[in-house]
C-alpha cells in the first residue's frame, strides 16, 4: 500500500523547515535557477502544483482548452528513471533537450491534454535517475496504463515509465514527497572502465575509506548545509540552510572485472536537498579520503558555515536519484493494486511497471 504525507502552504513557503515537513524550497536533484519542480512550457501559471499554479520555472500547459478542460482531467502519477546524459536536466528549458520536454511532447504526439509536470526532484544536466516521482493531469479518457505503454514504445530506453497509477487530486509529487534518495558511484582504480564511464567517476589515487566513512558520519541529523550549497540569486548569504540527513553511508565492492580496483557507493537519504549540495558533500568526501580534509573539517564546515564554501564540485554523472517516499497518508488499494511479485495488474489497469 502506498503512502504519502499531505502538506500545507505554510509548509511549502518555509523555506527553513527541515525534513519534518515535506517540502524546503530547494529540492536537490542538483536544480538549476528558481527551486520549483513543476515544469510546463510557455506562459501562464500551470495547473499540476497545488496552492495555485507554479513556484518554479514557468514552461508550458500543453492542454489546449485550458480551464475548460480541468473538470475532465485526473490526475497520475509516474514513477520514472532515465539516463541523464542526453538532456540538460529535468525542468523545461528553452532551446535545449530536457526530460520533461521529451514527456510533454510525447504527450503532445498521443493528443494528450494535460497539465504541467510536476517531478519530486528535478535533476541537474547528465544526472540520472531510477526512481524519479511525477504527477501530471490529464484528460480523463487516457488511462494510466495506456499512457505508460505508449510512451515507454516512444522513450524508451532513455525513458521509461516503470510505474504509473491513479493519484488522488491533493498527491503532490513534491510536497506530498517525505525522503529522497541519492546514490553516487565512484570508480576508486587505476584503470577507468569505458563501460562504466558514464555512471561514474573515476578517481584514480586510492582513497581513505575510513576516513570518508568518518565524514559521511557527520551530516547525520539537522544541519545548516550552507556550506554545501549554491545559493539562489538574491538570497542573504547569511540565511541558514537547514536540512535534515536520514541516511549517509558508504558502501565498497570489488567486481569480479574490476581486480585492480574497487567501487564505491555512496547513498543518501533526506527529506529535501539544496542545490548541489550531494554533489558538494561527495566532492567533500573524496578530497578526505585523499587525505586533503579530514573529517573534523566536515565536522567544523557543519558548525560554522557562514562565509565558508567546498571547492570541490563531484561531476553529475555518478549522481541518480533512487527514489522518493510518501508517508502519513493511505492511498487506497484501488489506485496502487500493482503486484510486485507477480507482476500482474489489477483489472482497470491502473497501475504498470516496466
Amino acid at each position: 500500500m502506498r503512502r504519502w504525507r499531505e502538506s500545507s502552504l505554510s509548509d511549502r513557503d518555509n523555506g527553513g523547515t527541515v525534513a519534518a515537513s515535506s517540502d524546503t524550497r530547494d529540492l536537490e536533484s542538483d536544480a538549476y535557477g528558481d527551486v520549483g519542480a513543476e515544469t510546463t512550457r510557455g506562459g501562464g501559471a500551470g495547473e499540476g502544483g497545488m496552492g495555485g499554479g507554479n513556484v518554479g520555472t514557468e514552461c508550458r500547459d500543453t492542454g489546449n482548452a485550458g480551464q475548460e478542460n480541468a473538470a475532465n482531467r485526473v490526475r497520475i502519477f509516474m514513477r520514472i528513471a532515465y539516463d541523464g546524459r542526453g538532456f540538460h536536466g529535468f525542468a523545461y528549458q528553452p532551446e535545449v533537450r530536457t526530460v520533461a520536454g521529451v514527456l510533454s511532447d510525447a504527450f503532445d504526439a498521443m493528443s494528450c491534454s494535460h497539465s504541467s509536470i510536476v517531478c519530486a526532484g528535478r535533476t541537474d544536466a547528465g544526472v540520472h535517475a531510477k526512481g524519479q516521482v511525477v504527477h501530471v493531469d490529464v484528460d480523463e479518457a487516457f488511462s494510466p496504463r495506456n499512457l505508460a505503454g505508449s510512451l515507454n514504445r516512444m522513450l524508451a530506453p532513455e525513458v521509461v515509465i516503470r510505474e504509473a497509477g491513479m493519484a488522488p487530486p491533493d498527491f503532490h509529487a513534491r510536497y506530498s514527497a517525505t525522503a529522497r534518495s541519492y546514490r553516487y558511484t565512484i570508480l576508486n582504480s587505476w584503470m577507468p572502465d569505458p563501460l562504466m564511464v558514464h555512471r561514474v567517476w573515476h578517481v584514480r589515487e586510492p582513497l581513505d575509506v575510513r576516513s570518508m566513512r568518518m565524514a559521511a558520519d557527520c551530516i547525520l541529523g539537522a544541519h545548516d548545509f550552507s556550506a554545501f550549497c549554491r545559493r539562489r540569486k538574491g538570497e542573504s548569504p547569511g540565511t541558514p540552510i537547514v536540512r535534515e540527513v536520514f541516511r549517509s553511508e558508504l558502501i565498497v565492492s570489488f567486481p569480479d572485472d574490476q581486480a585492480e580496483g574497487r567501487v564505491l557507493m555512496l547513498d543518501i537519504s533526506g527529506g529535501s536537498f539544496c542545490h548541489q549540495m550531494v554533489k558538494s558533500l561527495v566532492g567533500t568526501y573524496v578530497e578526505v579520503g585523499r587525505g586533503r580534509l579530514t573529517p573534523a573539517d566536515v565536522y567544523c564546515l557543519l558548525q560554522s558555515p557562514a562565509g565558508s564554501r567546498v571547492s570541490t564540485l563531484a561531476p553529475s554523472a555518478g549522481l541518480c536519484l533512487m527514489r522518493v517516499d510518501y508517508d502519513g497518508c493511505e492511498l487506497r488499494d484501488e489506485y496502487c493494486s500493482f503486484d510486485g511479485r507477480t507482476g500482474r495488474l489489477d483489472a482497470a489497469g491502473h497501475n504498470i511497471r516496466a
